[in-house]
């Protein structure tokens, strides 16, 4: 019922601005209508190629049933936490950037349309890579602290194990995201889905096999490991499309953008067992990951990385005109 009632709010909420902005809604269909027709050549397959991710998350949990009582539950909370991240930042970067690909693609201004995919991948990656890093090496904690009330030590323990293995894909579930995207927008939709359909077939595969090696883990390991083949495949499919990708543009900021995570990660991973000697887990959590984002943050910075520059830049000149705004307000 909550989630009805969200999904209420929002469309009465987008609708409202929408007619604001002078839309006015018609209840009648015309299938014959030109815009409509190819509208569903090109949706259909989209529809197809997007139910991918939930075709592998039910072969997961059906193997994963196999596990015993709760498997599936350590499996699905894992997989909120991992979601988390891919939710806040990659959904907001290609709802917010994919109209804008969309036009360049209509426009045929593939140079454009290159550079708005780099920044896309730089910017992304610059929000996912920290988050990547410092969730794998804090997995356990985060699991307790977010679900230990209800867990055994060995369940968070197996919980964390799993988190860790869907962690390490996070980079390629992001870039998957906007490549995909990118081809929708180029009005290729068959591509993503072929090599969504391979991607399902690999899964599986992986899942059977890692799973007798690795156990319950082995299942988050196979999705992973399958992300990021399709991801490659997705890439370089669209770098032949394009004649080419700003490819040393991205490998400069990916590297940069790595490097500072790694510092991050072993000063947050260092910094943690150091606090719990004298503070609770949460607190101990919370002090490494708020020095976490600021040693990141320097790093960054230093390394010079335009992608962050800019965000920073936009973000500081929000949070003036907010400052201006109330002193404006006050004052008067």
């Amino acid at each position: 019922m909550g989630l009805v009632a969200a999904a209420l709010f929002q469309a009465i909420f987008v609708y409202v601005f929408a007619r604001m902005d002078g839309y006015k809604h018609h209840f009648f269909i015309d299938f014959k209508d030109e815009n409509l027709q190819a509208m569903m050549v090109v949706a259909l397959p989209i529809i197809l190629g997007s139910s991918v991710d939930q075709i592998n998350a039910i072969v997961d949990q059906s193997l994963a049933s196999g596990f015993g009582v709760g498997a599936i539950s350590k499996v699905n909370y894992a997989n909120l936490l991992n979601d988390a991240i891919l939710s806040i930042f990659v959904a907001t970067m290609t709802t917010i950037l994919y109209p804008k690909l969309a036009k360049q693609a209509f426009r045929k201004d593939y140079e454009g349309l290159k550079e708005t995919l780099t920044k896309m991948l730089n910017t992304v990656n610059l929000l996912v890579i920290p988050g990547m890093i410092g969730m794998y090496l804090l997995a356990y904690p985060i699991v307790r602290v977010t679900f230990g009330r209800g867990f055994t030590p060995e369940n968070v323990t197996l919980t964390a194990q799993i988190l860790q293995g869907f962690v390490i894909g996070l980079i390629a579930y992001a870039m998957k995201q906007i490549l995909v995207r990118t081809f929708y927008a180029l009005q290729d939709s068959k591509t993503p889905v072929r090599v969504g359909v391979f991607g399902v077939a690999l899964n599986i595969g992986l899942d059977l096999y890692l799973m007798n090696i690795w156990g319950l883990p082995g299942l988050a390991y196979a999705t992973s490991f399958s992300a990021m083949i399709t991801m490659l495949l997705l890439y370089f499919a669209l770098r032949k499309k394009l004649n080419g990708l700003r490819v040393k543009e991205f490998m400069i900021s990916f590297s940069k953008t790595l490097l500072a995570s790694t510092v991050m990660g072993i000063t947050v991973f260092k910094l943690y067992h150091y606090s719990l000697l004298t503070h609770s887990m949460s607190h101990a959590l919370f002090v490494s990951v708020a020095v976490g984002v600021v040693i990141y943050m320097l790093c960054m910075h230093f390394l010079k990385v335009p992608e962050y520059k800019i965000m920073m830049d936009s973000l500081w000149r929000k949070i003036y005109d907010i400052i201006r705004r109330l002193k404006h307000k006050y004052s008067n």
